[in-house]
């Protein structure tokens, strides 16, 4: 599971993971309001592509961005470092 290998890779990461039938609106609502930092997208085009789609909900001026997995977890560490 991609939780499992990024709390591995990432020691110190808090995370949490929704899998609900929700809207991405909704989803992304309820991630802002958890205080995240980040948020993850993993839908069919990321399986596909091998690309991960992370978002910064805390700074407005980052966009969303496609990185490999170990783009995503440099990432990561750096930002609870």
């Amino acid at each position: 599971m991609l939780s499992e290998s990024i709390r591995n890779d990432v020691p110190g990461l808090k995370m949490m993971v929704n899998m609900g039938a929700a809207s991405f609106k909704s989803q992304f609502k309820k991630a802002d309001k958890s205080g995240a930092k980040f948020a993850i997208i993993l839908g069919e085009e990321e399986l596909a592509s091998g690309q991960y789609s992370v978002k910064a909900l805390l700074d407005r001026n980052v966009g969303q961005q496609q990185l490999s997995y170990q783009e995503m977890v440099s990432m990561l560490s750096s930002a609870i470092n």
